[in-house]
């Protein structure tokens, strides 16, 4: 199960979608992955129930766990439940192509309140509880059949302090030390991605190999450092093609004694990556599709001496936080050279204007300051339901029995969705039969007033119900009525439409 769920539906479906990426042959789902990863979100469920007091908060993380509010839901209904998707969430065009695309959306529908990284990723989840479950939705909420699930965009942060703390070590000072001497009278550029298609690094090596074509000055006076993580899933092509890229670099461009780029496609220990972020003259960031990119946050905080300017891909969830950055276009590889020739010519006082802004928000909204708006959200969002007042079920046996004893009853029905089914095409929404017989037995009663309130033209109501004796109707919005034995009679000749004409 613990395989299925995480290496196969988790990993192979979800990520790559979210991200997206689509679908073909070599990404065809195995039926145990849905099943593993149902079951997995159940036993986390049952596991949570087991320790679950209440009013305690639940606090679910990201894509594998996406079935667990609405299962969580059912086990204790009156849980608060929170949801926060770290990934991207694509547009409803896109994720309308996952085959279980509505039992994602009900199991993170079963969430109290639901957090994105962007207000785009919000926008497109939105989309999608509209077009795939047909649900009515604001910017800031989703009615979920009588129950409003809170939508809400929270950036994440980082633990700047422990940064801050991190960078100062002596054994990160040492490490800088020895890589000043290393590259010294060379401008670093330093990037960090996992090798992951929606990384970007095969954008990021073309930009540079175009910076080092066209700016020529740069050759023999810059250096890529870009360190490589292990991606998702392993990606065999995407390794050859970017082997490929830094071999071509370092041969049109280097020499025996200096490599424009240095490709590590292992990890760093950290007082190393600490190190690099110190003393590199600019990041270059140019994934294609991100949730959050802690690493951008994380230079920023090791250049409070340097002020070096940062480069960042338009697609991070980070982009819209970060204002002091400047964001790129990853396809646009000319586009992409020129801002790096721009970051490494920019004056001393341009670069604290724009680190100062990046730096006010990284250390104003670190991940403690994160969490605690997340949790705040979530408890404003319990109180503001607790207040709002439901229109309560209506009861068929009050009801019946005040309508026997009534003198005088106004009954008014609407006609589409209400005397007749919603239909694709209006056209074919006809009254039934019956329906026609139990209006003219209400019309027949003196005690009953009966008007039918529809959209449609007058022509449509006259033809399906006029036949109808002692029946009034509303047509064309409230345009016209019709009372019983009359004729249409328009409530617009009454009205001052000046205002169409302004």
């Amino acid at each position: 199960i613990a395989n299925g769920h995480y290496e196969g539906y988790s990993k192979q479906i979800l990520w790559p979608l979210l991200h997206y990426m689509s679908w073909d042959d070599s990404r065809r789902m195995d039926p145990r992955w849905w099943e593993c990863y149902s079951k997995a979100n159940e036993t986390f469920a049952r596991a949570i129930g087991a320790i679950f007091n209440d009013g305690d908060i639940v606090w679910v993380h990201d894509y594998h766990l996406l079935l667990l509010p609405e299962i969580f839901h059912k086990l204790k209904p009156a849980a608060t439940i929170g949801l926060f998707l770290h990934a991207p969430f694509p547009s409803s065009e896109l994720f309308r192509s996952l085959p279980n695309r509505q039992d994602i959306l009900n199991g993170m529908l079963g969430s109290t309140s639901i957090g994105f990284q962007t207000y785009s990723y919000a926008r497109h989840f939105l989309s999608s509880c509209t077009r795939v479950l047909g649900l009515e939705s604001t910017p800031t909420g989703i009615d979920n059949k009588g129950s409003i699930v809170s939508i809400g965009v929270f950036p994440i942060g980082i633990d700047a302090k422990s940064v801050q703390a991190r960078r100062s070590l002596p054994s990160v000072q040492a490490k800088m030390k020895t890589m000043r001497e290393m590259f010294a009278n060379k401008r670093i550029i330093v990037g960090r991605d996992r090798l992951d298609e929606v990384a970007g690094i095969k954008q990021k090596l073309e930009a540079f190999e175009k910076l080092l074509e066209t700016c020529p000055e740069w050759q023999n006076n810059v250096v890529l450092i870009q360190v490589t993580q292990p991606g998702q899933t392993r990606q065999p092509r995407l390794e050859a093609k970017i082997s490929e890229l830094v071999t071509s670099i370092n041969s049109n461009y280097g020499s025996l004694e200096f490599m424009p780029v240095m490709y590590h496609s292992s990890f760093l220990d950290t007082d190393e990556y600490m190190a690099l972020l110190n003393i590199a003259d600019l990041c270059l960031i140019t994934v294609i599709r991100d949730g959050m990119n802690t690493g951008s946050l994380e230079f920023v905080v090791c250049q409070e001496d340097k002020h070096s300017p940062l480069i960042l891909s338009e697609f991070t969830g980070t982009a819209g936080s970060v204002s002091g950055a400047i964001q790129i276009n990853p396809w646009d590889y000319q586009g992409v050279a020129q801002a790096i020739d721009t970051a490494l010519r920019m004056s001393p006082e341009e670069k604290k204007v724009r680190y100062t802004e990046m730096h006010n928000h990284v250390m104003g909204h670190d991940a403690q300051h994160w969490a605690y708006t997340v949790i705040q959200d979530l408890r404003a969002t319990v109180l503001a339901g607790q207040s709002t007042s439901e229109t309560p079920h209506l009861d068929l046996s009050l009801l019946t029995t005040h309508f026997a004893e009534a003198k005088k009853r106004l009954i008014m029905l609407d006609y589409d969705g209400t005397l007749t089914p919603i239909t694709n095409i209006p056209a074919q929404a006809l009254p039934p039969l019956d329906m026609l017989k139990s209006l003219s037995q209400l019309c027949a009663d003196p005690r009953n007033f009966v008007c039918v309130i529809s959209g449609r033209d007058r022509q449509f109501l006259d033809l399906h119900l006029g036949s109808i004796k002692g029946l009034a109707l509303s047509g064309e919005h409230g345009s016209f009525i019709r009372y019983p034995d009359g004729d249409w009679v328009s409530l617009l000749e009454s009205m001052d439409m000046e205002w169409k004409s302004e």
